[in-house]
């Protein structure tokens, strides 16, 4: 017969050989159609994932093109977010998208960019799902009362290899980094530039003090805007005059190839810009009007 010390020991053996805890219960990845309302923006419809990221957590990307909206120009807009998913059970899930408002354009007619902008507003949803995985989701934004969208989706399938939207932005070193003695002649000969009030809360960060030069190599969209030249597509972002003013740069960047732009611009040159001398006689407003010179 066991003695209570000989008893406890048996019960630690055996917890210790007990399984180990199963991961907590939480909504199974997937591909869904949308469709729904938004408030501000009105009817939409697209695709929903839900997916592992690199990471193991899941991931949300949302792309769906908008129906009751249209580019200035005619081009039709979709929108791509990307989020994070918490979900503690199959059946429910919130999920956190950042849309981003201050990027690098700081007017566009009466709409402005202010400081306060430059907090993204965070967006929530509440994700159910109902009967053979169907979801309703409801998204709102604390910093936005007037933002409310509500959205069902219908499942579609499992997640693919490749999610349906990947960023292309990427940050590229232009040079090694430079030589202890070179670093401190720069840091030194610099000295009054790090001092400057917009320089000096980042002269302590690491990426600073490496001395290293980066440019920006930004891809995002590229082969999209190829094959869909007459659309434009705002990613991450709240939607209006400056945002899409944003997107039309990039789409117009990456939509034609290089041939295709040269033989536009110089048609435009040669038909509408150059009188009989060969002087250039016209330009054109930002807005693209062309402008007596």
């Amino acid at each position: 017969m066991l003695g209570p010390i000989s008893r406890l020991a048996v019960a630690l053996a055996l917890a210790g050989c007990a399984a180990p805890d199963k991961p907590a219960p939480r909504i199974e990845p997937g591909m869904w159609s949308v469709s729904g309302v938004d408030a501000q923006l009105g009817r939409y419809g697209g695709t929903l994932e839900i997916r592992p990221g690199v990471d193991g957590r899941l991931q949300l990307i949302r792309v769906v093109s908008l129906a009751d909206v249209v580019h200035a120009d005619g081009r039709a807009v979709d929108l791509v977010w990307t989020g994070s998913v918490q979900s503690d059970a199959p059946d429910a899930a919130t999920l956190s998208v950042a849309l981003r408002r201050a990027d690098f354009v700081p007017q566009v007619e009466e709409v402005v960019r202010r400081a306060a902008d430059a907090a993204p507003p965070e967006v929530a949803g509440d994700l159910s799902v109902g009967e053979g995985r169907s979801l309703s989701i409801e998204y709102t934004a604390a910093a936005d009362p007037s933002f409310a969208v509500r959205e069902v989706g219908v499942l579609a399938g499992a997640p693919g290899n490749e999610p349906i939207f990947r960023s292309g932005r990427s940050l590229r070193a232009t040079h090694p980094p430079p030589d202890p003695i070179l670093r401190a002649l720069l840091f030194e000969l610099f000295e009054s530039f790090h001092d400057l009030p917009a320089v000096a809360p980042f002269t302590g960060h690491p990426r600073f003090r490496r001395a290293v030069h980066f440019q920006v190599v930004e891809r995002t969209d590229f082969d999209f805007y190829r094959a869909n030249p007459d659309r434009i597509r705002v990613v991450d972002k709240v939607v209006d005059a400056i945002s899409l003013a944003e997107t039309e740069i990039r789409a117009n960047a990456f939509r034609a190839a290089l041939g295709a732009k040269a033989a536009f611009y110089q048609d435009g040159l040669t038909n509408e810009f150059v009188g009989p001398t060969g002087m250039v006689l016209r330009g054109v407003s930002r807005r693209g009007v062309p402008l007596d010179d």
